[in-house]
């Protein structure tokens, strides 16, 4: 059996500068909504309460995302800034 090394001439997403498109409007939408971006990760945000308590963090992978908040964050202005893909909530025993 040969071992073969391909090399990715273009890009994946189609259009050359997609993926930074995505990340900008990713960006854009959490800090209008009062999200804080992380100094170290930039595409891991917090939000914090009017007590200045946290109450979400959200993490972004390429098109993947992860979320965790506690009562009383508002999560329906997350699902209407985002509108594309789907959500699926998970418990604890998903985990």
């Amino acid at each position: 059996s040969e071992s073969r090394v391909y090399q990715l001439v273009g890009n994946v997403y189609g259009i050359a500068y997609a993926p930074w498109n995505i990340t900008k409007h990713v960006i854009d939408v959490l800090l209008g909504l009062g999200f804080v971006q992380c100094l170290l990760d930039c595409m891991l945000f917090m939000h914090y309460d009017s007590q200045s308590l946290l109450d979400c963090v959200i993490g972004f992978h390429d098109d993947d995302s992860i979320m965790t908040s506690s009562p009383p964050f508002d999560i329906e202005m997350l699902r209407s800034a985002f509108t594309w893909g789907s959500w699926k909530v998970l418990g604890q025993s998903d985990c």
